[in-house]
């Protein structure tokens, strides 16, 4: 749901007052906006979608108290106080039992799905059926939304009326928490996508596709999403189904199936680039363009250290050494710091066996968000913390030993796992930020083989790409983290990374997953014609 940013302001100070019973603040909220501005339809929405109850019958109350036409507001009102109240409050219950509100808000209180649809006649029996499938999204009671929707649906009802049952739900699904049942979302999408003529009004058969596949995403739902998502190939927002069945073919483990599609999603970023030189050059990802050269975001070294130290205090106890690796290592080695272009920091640890005693006693700390997804029993290497107080994410990797060597490993999003080897090492303790850490102790063949020539700054450098570490060179998981990494550098507009990327496909020209030529010399033009903006607004 889009809001504007004074809506979504007045909600928050408005959520806040109600929730903590400060009037103060509610009085100043009064006074700013004043009564039309809190029965403004789209903060009503805002706060049915996100799932506050009180903000919602606050408003409602004023709308029935000073709105001329205050039906709805009325029947949403009661509908709240029916169910927060768990019985079926006097101001609703004269509607009968066969009313879909009511039946809609005796599902909820008594957690079941039946109901016993009754016909649409009127434009106010659409506005009751559209309050008692929002009632159900609002209360998660997603499978209730889907049998009223098939309800709604078997009435027959006007093309304009299925449209506006769309946006609805559409504007509904972006305010969803994380836990929603994702499946039952989609099936309502799939309820309303059959009730759709293709033929008359393919753009909208296609959003609404588009919105199902999404929330099969969210459900990890693959075999669903690679199946709706084909149907949505050759629309306006084909890219989305390809980056989406990219995802769904790699979750599936079908590499080269997912390189395809992510060669298709490239492909559409490339024809959508208008290459004609213009004054609105783009600015430099690195900021060297901006006006007094400070990046407001740069990685704060005070709060790294105090990330690392509580997070090396919480796993002492267990034995467990943390040692500085990847960029954090490269870091130290340079300069006794962390690099400028940081983002995060890298530590290492052995005892992937002990991973969850780990996280529980990180947990029982209280100190650091642990990212459940990546806890993947034996084939868990990557398990990243972000620290609360300073919001500095620390990655830690695993490292076992295998044939001689010390490996490690990144737990994609997209479920492959790419894996580096290093010469064995022992520890040394150091300090670090002002933290006592531990470094191995050949730290120059440790960088030598993650990075190359490591005492030469390369800001362009790809790790995942062009690690000499990598195990699997060529393989068809590298050629995929290969398309990935082409898509951040142009999202992220390190258009410098191209080249490098490209370099090493071309190296690899003759294994499978390699790139066609004509996709290459796609990206190829592209990388020219952002140098080319560049060097213009350079010299001028």
């Amino acid at each position: 749901m889009r809001v504007k940013t004074a809506t979504l302001d007045n909600f928050n100070v408005l959520t806040k007052a109600l929730n903590t019973n400060d009037t103060d603040l509610l009085a100043q909220l009064i006074d700013k906006i004043g009564l039309e501005g809190l029965m403004d339809r789209d903060l009503l929405h805002l706060a049915r979608g996100s799932r506050q109850p009180s903000v919602v019958m606050f408003i409602t109350t004023l709308a029935v108290e000073n709105m001329p036409q205050q039906e709805r507001a009325y029947l949403v009102l009661h509908a709240y106080r029916s169910i927060m109240g768990n019985a079926l409050v006097e101001e609703i219950a004269p509607l009968g039992a066969d009313h879909i509100v009511v039946q809609a808000v005796n599902a909820i209180i008594n957690h079941h799905e039946q109901i016993d649809p009754p016909g649409i006649v009127t434009d106010i029996d659409l506005a009751n059926w559209f309050d008692a499938i929002e009632l159900a999204v609002d209360f998660g009671r997603l499978t209730l939304a889907e049998t009223l929707i098939a309800g709604f649906i078997a009435n027959k009802p006007a093309d304009t009326a299925i449209v506006s049952l769309k946006y609805r739900l559409s504007e509904r699904q972006a305010l969803l928490p994380p836990q929603t049942d994702w499946n039952a979302m989609a099936r309502c999408h799939e309820l309303v996508l059959q009730a759709i003529d293709r033929k008359t009004y393919e753009e909208l058969w296609d959003h609404v596709n588009l919105h199902a596949v999404e929330c099969y995403a969210k459900a990890e739902n693959w075999d669903r999403v690679a199946e709706l998502a084909k149907h949505s190939e050759y629309n306006a927002e084909k890219h989305v189904a390809f980056h989406r069945l990219a995802e769904a073919y790699c979750q599936q483990g079908d590499y080269l199936s997912s390189i395809r599609e992510m060669d298709r999603f490239i492909e559409t970023i490339c024809e959508q680039i208008d290459l004609s030189i213009d004054e609105k050059a783009p600015e430099k990802a690195d900021g060297a363009a901006s006006g007094d050269g400070k990046d407001k975001d740069a990685f704060n070294p005070e709060q790294a250290g105090k990330a690392l130290a509580e997070l090396q205090e919480i796993l002492e106890p267990t034995g467990k050494a943390i040692f500085l690796v990847s960029g954090t290592l490269l870091g130290y080695a340079r300069t006794g710091s962390v690099l400028s272009h940081d983002k995060d920091m890298d530590v290492g640890l052995f005892g992937w066996e002990e991973q969850f005693d780990i996280v529980q006693r990180i947990l029982d700390s209280g100190k650091f968000k642990i990212f459940f997804e990546y806890i993947r029993g034996n084939r868990t290497y990557q398990l990243p913390v972000v620290h609360f107080e300073t919001g500095t994410t620390i990655d830690m990797f695993f490292y076992r030993k295998e044939n001689n060597k010390f490996v490690t490993g990144i737990n994609a999003p997209w479920n492959y796992l790419q894996r580096f080897e290093f010469s064995p090492f022992v520890l040394r303790e150091t300090t670090f930020l002002g933290t006592k850490v531990w470094v191995p102790h050949n730290i120059d063949q440790n960088l030598t083989e993650n990075f190359g020539n490591w005492r030469i700054p390369e800001p362009d450098y790809v790790s995942h790409v062009e690690s000499p570490s990598m195990m699997g060179a060529g393989e068809l998981v590298h050629m995929l983290v290969c398309r990935l990494n082409l898509v951040s550098a142009i999202t992220e507009q390190k258009y410098s990374r191209i080249p490098r990327i490209l370099a090493v496909l071309d190296h690899y020209a003759d294994r499978p997953g390699h790139m066609e030529t004509h996709l290459r010399e796609m990206l190829q033009t592209y990388a020219k014609f952002i140098d080319k903006k560049f060097s213009r607004r350079s010299a001028s």
